[in-house]
């Protein structure tokens, strides 16, 4: 056995000899690094070569580089063999076969032990809503490899449930909006990015449908005009029917809103466990003082309800997201932090609820949870408002978080409020009309439409009527004052046209 083994040997060195293939003489140049430049040396190695290392020239044979031997296969059934730089987690390949397909080892091994390599290579933690760098990911502080991932698509197929479906997610609603994985950009839509990127896709697809009904016009008077002997060329109607939506969706568009993520649908699809986390602000400072401190309280309260009522916008269209999610969510467990503010317990507890009111639209939750709601009070303490109750407003406040976690995890479909289908449909309303009309009667929309809010959250729907009837009457005031303007311009009009026309 031995004496074959030696006869193979000395045939694989006679062909590596003898080959065309393994002839090559390259290998004897510098593989050093410039210092000032940085690029490549290009002068001949000289010398002789150091065990195991990449060949140098005089000037840099102080760096010492470990070298390997090229493991691509040539037509002639052995490896390459020429000396390359020897790389950690790759095959030794030279700069000629850097593109050459190898066996990845990996994919050979039973999927639970590739199952348990992921795991060691992605996040164990918890994903925070923001972080500095990922190694606050893992549970021994290392970094974490998504890089795995845009491997190919076997290994990204198994490990992607790893890192989406396996962890919970934080989503934070704070000054910025809602935060996902470290990415606070906000939408250039303002509060209506998705109905802005639907109207974008309707009127493009307009576009596309004019363009195209053109070009067929065009299409069909060169062919009438080649075969036809008439002298008169046919009647072609340039007004195109306009078989779209309206440039205004008024009441068009989904029911509500919806955030789009900062990540993938596909991959936001995936995931099973969030944790929201919502961070309430105190209002600004008051620029109001000595005899206007009691003007300054009042625009305190009303800066603070208004922002409340900007949180509940967002976390509609965060539950709107979560609806359009087909498979029920796993776990969900909020988190309230409310700020340095002059609230009383009372008043926190009915901002609390006013917060977690969103929500209730989900359904069939496997295990809805509020962590923990928080007030900091004038001292900076932070006081934790889920204690045991001490008095009839705790209590009620504790009966209504026994109903909201029933609803959640409740397999009954929510119903859809007229409040809430009116509230969104009165939303793109003013919106389209304020983008469309620049006109000063119209600045009221601004308080109707927090009125609106109100109402919503509360459904009272004889309230939001209310607001309805106003902004009616908002509005007709303003077409009837274009109409007596309208009016009047044609009446000037007739009468500069008869002076004009009175000396011909």
């Amino acid at each position: 056995m031995a004496k074959d083994i030696r006869v193979h040997a000395y045939s694989a060195t006679a062909h590596l000899q003898t080959c065309m293939l393994h002839g090559d003489k390259k290998t004897a140049m510098c593989s050093g690094t410039l210092k000032r430049k940085g690029g490549n040396c290009v002068n001949k190695a000289v010398g002789p070569l150091q065990a195991g290392m990449m060949p140098m020239c005089r000037i840099h044979r102080d760096q010492l580089k470990e070298a390997a031997w090229c493991r691509a296969p040539l037509p002639c059934g052995l490896d390459c063999s020429r000396i390359c730089l020897w790389k950690p987690h790759g095959f030794p390949l030279c700069p000629n076969h850097l593109q050459h397909p190898m066996t990845c080892y990996l994919l050979k091994i039973p999927i639970e032990m590739r199952l348990r390599i992921y795991g060691y290579l992605l996040p164990d933690k918890p994903i925070p809503a923001r972080y500095g760098n990922s190694r606050c990911l893992t549970s021994g502080g290392g970094l974490v490899y998504t890089a795995l991932l845009r491997v190919n698509h076997q290994i990204h197929d198994e490990a992607v449930h790893l890192l989406y479906a396996a962890r919970s997610f934080t989503i934070e609603l704070g000054t910025d909006g809602l935060v996902m994985c470290n990415s606070s950009k906000k939408s250039p839509g303002g509060n209506h990015a998705l109905q802005d990127y639907q109207m974008q896709l309707m009127l493009l697809e307009q576009q596309n449908k004019k363009r195209l009904m053109m070009a067929r016009l065009e299409q069909d008077m060169m062919t009438n005009g080649g075969s036809s002997s008439s002298s008169n060329p046919p009647v072609i109607n340039r007004q195109m029917p306009n078989t779209g939506p309206p440039i205004i969706p008024y009441t068009s568009g989904p029911v509500e809103p919806a955030w789009y993520p900062p990540l993938s649908m596909k991959y936001f699809n995936m995931i099973q466990s969030f944790i929201v986390e919502i961070v309430f602000p105190p209002p600004n400072e008051s620029n109001f003082s000595g005899r206007h401190a009691r003007v300054s309280l009042e625009e305190e309260a009303k800066a603070l309800e208004s922002k409340l009522y900007d949180y509940c916008d967002h976390l509609h269209k965060l539950v709107g997201r979560f609806r359009l999610v087909h498979r029920p969510l796993v776990r969900l467990q909020i988190v309230l932090k409310l700020g340095k503010t002059e609230m009383r317990r009372e008043e926190a507890m009915s901002a609390a609820q006013v917060l977690l009111r969103p929500f209730q639209r989900i359904r069939n939750i496997g295990k809805p949870e509020v962590l923990s709601i928080l007030l900091k009070d004038s001292d900076d303490r932070e006081i934790e408002l889920l204690n045991q109750p001490s008095s009839t407003m705790d209590q009620n406040f504790h009966d209504y978080l026994g109903r909201w976690l029933s609803d959640l995890s409740s397999p009954e479909p929510s119903l859809t409020s007229p409040v809430f289908k009116g509230y969104w449909q009165l939303e793109r309303f003013l919106s389209g009309i304020r983008k469309h009309h620049f006109d000063t009667k119209f600045t009221p929309f601004t308080g109707l439409l927090h009125k609106g809010r109100v109402a919503r959250e509360a459904d009272d729907l004889p309230s939001f009527k209310a607001v309805w009837d106003q902004v009616l009457d908002i509005w007709f005031d303003y077409v009837n004052d274009q109409r007596r303007f309208r009016s009047n311009v044609s009446l000037c009009i007739d009468a500069i046209d008869s002076t004009v026309n009175e000396g011909f």
